[in-house]
């Protein structure tokens, strides 16, 4: 089964969406669309009553929540609601969830810590 990304034209490119149930990691060089294309595919799985989870590494809720304002698929009323759970990783409560400097995270460990996130 393939999953929507919500953003119009990508899906012909990927044969009709995402594989489902697989974890994926937008990176890119800064104003390359990463935010903007995350946020769509939130929204989209939202409408869907699909859940997510936004780690950010720099940017704030409220940031983001500013920087999608302009747009008109959804993002702001899906975070609003408990469709897109928000992870600040830089915050009191991301330090917690990711540790202190130093700290080994090997794979099972931020499975296994993710899980508990999402289902807390």
């Amino acid at each position: 089964m393939r999953v929507s990304s919500g953003v119009d034209g990508f899906d012909q490119l990927v044969d009709g969406g995402f594989p489902s149930d697989r974890l994926y990691v937008l990176s890119g060089p800064p104003g390359s669309g990463k935010t903007t294309f995350s946020a769509q595919f939130m929204a989209a799985g939202a409408a869907e009553d699909e859940t997510s989870l936004y780690v950010s590494m720099h940017e704030t809720k409220d940031g983001i929540m500013a920087d999608m304002a302009d747009y008109s698929f959804g993002f702001g009323e899906a975070l609003k609601s408990d469709s897109i759970t928000f992870l600040d990783a830089l915050s009191s409560e991301g330090r917690r969830f990711f540790g202190g400097p130093g700290e080994k995270m090997d794979r099972t460990n931020v499975t296994n810590r993710l899980a508990g996130f999402i289902n807390s």
